[in-house]
């Protein structure tokens, strides 16, 4: 099946922009040319969208994504390496689940002090200093 790009952008929900940025980026093969040179995609760059939309769900970086995208399923080790990447970023998001769980109790102090009615405690607070004039 043949696709223009702007088949293929509505098929995917992406903008022919998006599609052309990838193909600067190298992410994508550049795309056959109509005699009137149009760009016409196969099945292969819809495929390759739908796997860095697939990534970039995760949170893959488009560099990250170039870089699985030119690993070799022939040589051997292709699945340890495929298998680094994605320990690598599950390591990432675990640090990120992390962090935002440090900022959720932070701000949740913040909540309680301010439903608790003790107006004293809440002029101490980080947020009330900064609305307090200078």
């Amino acid at each position: 099946m043949k696709f223009t790009i702007g088949d293929l952008a509505a098929k995917l929900k992406l903008t022919t922009q998006t599609i052309r940025f990838y193909e600067k980026r190298g992410l994508l093969p550049d795309p056959e040319r109509t005699e009137s040179n149009y760009r016409v995609y196969g099945e292969e760059a819809f495929r390759i969208l739908t796997f860095i939309m697939f990534l970039k769900e995760f949170g893959f970086t488009l560099e990250e994504i170039k870089n699985i995208l030119r690993i070799d399923p022939s040589v051997e080790g292709f699945e340890q390496n495929v298998c680094k990447l994605l320990q690598a970023k599950n390591d990432d998001i675990v640090e990120q689940i992390k962090s935002l769980e440090e900022k959720s109790k932070y701000l949740e102090s913040f909540v309680k002090i301010c439903t608790s009615g003790d107006h004293e405690k809440l002029k101490e607070t980080e947020f009330a200093k900064f609305f307090k004039p200078s």
